[in-house]
């Protein structure tokens, strides 16, 4: 009875908005450009009890026509009609949201991982149990190559493949000729073991597709500032974490070096 009066209780007295831009040890490449950063969001939702929600969305004005600049300003529209509200009330503050402003659906997306956050902590359950899962088998994370000429691409995913990622992303979507020449290239310099994972971000329309698939058929072509949350162990393999909540926290010493606005 306690803790579900201290749930109806629950309310928000703060939020802070961070720009993230995080630099590339060298240009990702990719069919709809190259990019020397990686610009992000980062949402902290604090409450009367002492909780505080981590999220973070990475906007790409390409894909869904959001970039950091523009989410930093539509999240101050956001959390100022949050402030004094539940967050536990997620569907609630969803609707809110949308109410709001129609459509950006990235600094939507941060808000919306704070608001689990809290509501996973206060159950006192590590997120993905809160949403029903299980940590019950391994996960794999892939390495993308970034776009550029075969025999670097090549050389980039035998370097991957040596740090012992088991799967590797292809960046590609230039055209199928030189497509096909690069996955070519890097599945001779690599071998059959390494299953490759093909992506050409908008590059290809269907018939060039096909094309590609249909010829690669015969080749068999299978700084962190976050502290805790998902650990990678090497190999390609993450593991969950068991803490209540993303089990992850900022660390106050990168924020307080970012852009920012507080809403209390």
């Amino acid at each position: 009875m306690y803790d579900q009066f201290k749930a109806i209780l629950m309310k928000i007295i703060r939020i802070e908005i961070y720009k993230s831009p995080i630099k590339l040890k060298k240009p990702f490449v990719i069919s709809l450009g190259a990019f020397d950063y990686a610009e992000n969001i980062v949402v902290v939702i604090r409450t009367n009890d002492g909780l505080a929600g981590f999220g973070e969305c990475s906007p790409f004005m390409l894909i869904n026509g959001e970039s950091m600049e523009t989410c930093y300003v539509v999240a101050d529209y956001l959390a100022k009609a949050f402030f004094g509200k539940n967050p536990l009330d997620i569907e609630g503050c969803s609707g809110e949201m949308d109410r709001v402003i129609f459509g950006n659906s990235s600094i939507k997306s941060a808000l919306d991982i704070a608001f689990y956050d809290i509501a996973s902590q206060h159950a006192g359950l590590p997120l993905y149990v809160f949403l029903g899962g299980k940590n019950d088998k391994p996960l794999v994370t892939d390495y993308a190559v970034s776009l550029g000429l075969p025999e670097q691409m090549a050389a980039d995913a035998k370097e991957i493949k040596e740090r012992g990622f088991r799967i590797i992303k292809v960046k590609l979507g230039e055209n199928p000729e030189t497509d096909i020449f690069r996955i070519k290239a890097i599945h001779k310099r690599i071998g059959a073991e390494i299953a490759l994972r093909l992506d050409a971000n908008q590059g290809w329309n269907t018939q060039s597709a096909i094309r590609v698939l249909n010829e690669l058929a015969s080749e068999n072509i299978p700084e962190d500032p976050v502290l805790g949350g998902i650990r990678y162990d090497g190999n390609g393999l993450v593991t969950l974490p068991e803490t209540t909540g993303l089990g992850a926290s900022i660390n106050p010493e990168y924020l307080r070096c970012l852009t920012s606005f507080s809403v209390c």
